[in-house]
């Protein structure tokens, strides 16, 4: 069977089977040669990718498993696709909205952008026009690097040091040392309280 040329190859990588159907079914309303793959972790949205080599669009949450922060979207851009490739995602740090600027990549849209602001930024993804937060989400506190901020999102998934240093490729007691200087600039006592009051204050 042969594909048909017109169709717009579109690659979802997201784990919540409710969100990428919407995605799915929203992007058909919005063009009927839209083809549709999704992709719930990083390791198959690799194979996949690699399958096509006209991805439309490449929609991308950066909370997937087997990726962590921008390693996937890095990964696409690498390959050439970071006009293609869009972030949808729960996650506002203003640094990933930044790096994602200083990669080219086509947009990036939060999770829990009004509907009719989410609808909006989608349709001007797909019509090739740059859709990015305004930039009033907050920012880490001063004393907070952003390699630990790497950290305490990883924390608020809830994984352990082992396999946050697995993630980040350092050692178990590296990861220690930033658990416990993050415990101490945010006046906590537990990992558990940090992600707490990381949420409360809006840094994560």
């Amino acid at each position: 069977m042969h594909c048909n040329l017109e169709e717009k190859h579109v690659l979802i990588i997201e784990n919540h089977p409710v969100f990428a159907f919407a995605i799915k079914f929203h992007l058909s309303k919005m063009d009927s040669k839209i083809n549709v793959t999704i992709c719930s972790c990083a390791e198959t949205a690799r194979e996949e990718f690699l399958r096509h080599v006209n991805w439309f669009r490449v929609f991308v949450d950066l909370d997937v498993p087997k990726a962590y922060g921008l390693s996937l979207v890095r990964y696409f851009a690498q390959q050439g696709a970071h006009e293609r490739c869009v972030i949808v995602t729960g996650a506002t740090n203003p640094d990933w909205i930044a790096a994602a600027k200083e990669m080219g990549i086509l947009g990036y849209i939060a999770k829990t952008t009004p509907y009719t602001d989410f609808m909006s930024a989608l349709r001007d993804v797909v019509d090739g026009h740059k859709a990015f937060p305004s930039g009033n989400c907050a920012r880490m506190p001063s004393g907070i690097t952003r390699r630990q901020y790497d950290v305490l999102c990883l924390l608020q998934r809830g994984y352990s040091s082992k396999q946050i240093a697995e993630q980040l490729k350092l050692n178990s007691g590296t990861i220690n040392n930033h658990v416990a200087s993050l415990l101490r600039t945010l006046n906590v006592s537990s990992r558990t309280h940090a992600v707490a009051k990381a949420m409360e204050l809006g840094y994560i």
